[in-house]
């Protein structure tokens, strides 16, 4: 972390560490709730309001987004129709296609990950 702002061009971290973190708070219980309460939850609040609506993520996932100058991030935790949960984060970075694309790509993924089942 180059100025703890996020903002900064010079940040690095891994789609698998922020996981990693999301899956520590997830599972320590001391944490769990308080952590979730912060996250925007999909088709309903904060940043992702407008977004999987009419899909098994509405609802259900609750990720928080960033966006810097050609860059965009979804991370958080969501559902499957097992009720297991899965925690993910995507990060795309120097892209060249639309960044309406990469939202889209973004909600489909997590869209699919909230329609998996292991059965």
């Amino acid at each position: 972390m180059y100025d703890g702002s996020g903002l900064s061009r010079y940040n690095y971290v891994t789609a698998t560490t922020i996981a990693d973190v999301l899956q520590h708070l997830y599972k320590d219980p001391r944490h769990r709730d308080a952590f979730l309460a912060t996250l925007p939850i999909a088709g309903k609040d904060g940043t992702i309001a407008t977004r999987l609506r009419g899909t098994r993520a509405e609802g259900n996932a609750l990720a928080k987004t960033g966006s810097i100058s050609n860059a965009r991030s979804l991370s958080g935790v969501v559902k499957t129709r097992d009720s297991e949960t899965i925690v993910f984060s995507i990060l795309a970075n120097d892209f060249v296609i639309p960044s309406s694309m990469i939202t889209r790509m973004a909600d489909l993924a997590v869209e699919t990950l909230a329609n998996f089942t292991r059965h």
